[in-house]
């Protein structure tokens, strides 16, 4: 039985897509060889591919995508060289709808970082272990270390996760249970313990004015933004209205 809510079924002739993104006006698929822009009835408008980003690379490869909130025109892309297995050998560009470079970001990061925009797009966060925020409008980058449990030999520590809230702080959850939120200029806002060594992730509350955040077993915290507990339930999600005022 057909959905009645199915409005149009789309077939593109791409294989291996890891990315969509939904525009007004087009559709992006993003696979590892390249990234196109489609109407919404199917029709190619343009590619990028990722062995003509840079010259010097033709076994280059695209692994992450970033896709914008409000400047519609522009998309970050991690690319990566195929050639060995370096962890240090992928770079990012942001390019126009029309496959043109907009930002050139000279620094290599990581195979696993990930990618994400300010709400307002102006910033591009990426991030491991460590957060890069850079500021696309003044070119400049300031870097932040929200790991207390971090050293050489420490294989079980890493940051779980990294969400923006509405007001573009950013809020961080790492595996021995802090959470710590910042501004997009690097500068530390908060930090506190939550009742768990078995975080799974932290983020804010729709409208930005508390903190969930929730463990392997399904226990749910709610927080003040200066991480004074509100309420703990158990076996509870995390899914809330968009007012923030009920969850389930």
């Amino acid at each position: 039985m057909i959905n009645p809510l199915l409005k149009t079924v789309i077939q593109l002739p791409i294989e291996k897509i890891f990315k969509v993104g939904i525009f007004s006006n087009s559709i992006l698929t993003a696979s590892p060889s390249e990234i196109s822009f489609w109407t919404r009835e199917g029709k190619s408008i343009n590619r990028i591919e990722a062995n003509n980003v840079e010259d010097e690379f033709k076994l280059n490869y695209f692994d992450a995508i970033a896709l914008p909130n409000e400047n519609k025109n522009q998309i970050a892309v991690k690319v990566c060289n195929g050639v060995g297995h370096a962890s240090d050998s992928c770079f990012i560009r942001v390019f126009d709808q029309e496959g043109k470079i907009k930002n050139t970001i000279n620094k290599n990061v990581s195979r696993h970082s990930q990618l994400l925009f300010s709400h307002d797009d102006k910033y591009l966060i990426v991030y491991t272990n460590t957060i890069s925020i850079f500021d696309l409008i003044n070119n400049s980058m300031v870097e932040i270390k929200p790991l207390n449990c971090e050293t050489e030999n420490n294989s079980e520590c890493w940051l779980m996760s990294v969400h923006l809230s509405t007001k573009s702080n950013l809020i961080t959850a790492s595996t021995d249970g802090m959470i710590k939120i910042w501004d997009l200029q690097g500068q530390q806002l908060s930090s506190f313990q939550s009742n768990s060594l078995s975080l799974q992730d932290a983020n804010f509350t729709p409208d930005g004015s508390m903190v969930y955040s929730y463990d392997i077993d399904s226990t749910l915290d709610l927080w003040t933004l200066k991480g004074n507990n509100i309420y703990t339930y158990n076996g509870h999600g995390a899914i809330f209205t968009k007012d923030g005022n009920e969850f389930y």
